[in-house]
């Protein structure tokens, strides 16, 4: 039910009106960091994006929106993590500032999606989500590659041969490649 009294013109294209897509980008975005606040932040950072974006996909019918993916600090996921890593301690400012931490994993949880289709990667989502939570006590994967590890317990570890497969090559790619193509 809609108040009587709104601080914002009643027209839904307004920006804030609770069906446009800002609205459900914010919602999810809200969500998504009270859920995955786990380090490395690349690991909660693409997450945020990436349920954002189904959100926004899912309640507008339109697919997901087209996004620019862009990093001017690292070359791949490895290196910002390795970054991030050096940066403990000190003015990380330039790490935590950049757009790299959603970006480079956006592109990778996008590219796991595309590739694995939906019901196999929600079951590795869930697993990294888990892995991710239960990682202070567990303490399976450690510095320099935690995030790498983290990824690999949730899409690899668990997975049938042929996802484990498809998996394991995107990871590496986003992981230490060039998926961005900056080195071309």
């Amino acid at each position: 039910r809609v108040p009587q009294k709104l601080p914002i013109p009643l027209d839904s294209q307004h920006s804030c009106w609770p069906e446009s897509p800002l609205w459900l980008a914010r919602i999810a975005t809200l969500a998504a960091f009270t859920y995955w606040p786990f380090y490395p932040t690349w690991i909660g950072g693409g997450a945020v994006r990436f349920l954002s974006d189904i959100t926004v996909s899912t309640a507008s019918n339109k697919g997901a929106p087209p996004r620019f993916l862009q990093c001017d600090l690292a070359q791949n996921l490895g290196e910002l993590e390795r970054l991030q890593n050096e940066s403990v301690g000190q003015d990380n400012s330039r790490v935590y500032g950049s757009r790299c931490h959603y970006d480079l994993s956006l592109g990778l949880y996008s590219d796991l999606y595309s590739k694995l289709g939906d019901k196999a990667f929600r079951e590795g989502f869930r697993r990294l989500y888990l892995e991710a939570e239960l990682e202070g006590h567990n303490q399976t994967c450690y510095n320099p590659e935690r995030g790498r590890c983290l990824v690999r317990q949730g899409f690899v570890t668990g997975a049938s041969a042929a996802n484990a497969a498809i998996a394991t090559k995107i990871i590496e790619r986003w992981y230490y490649g060039d998926p961005l193509g900056k080195g071309q």
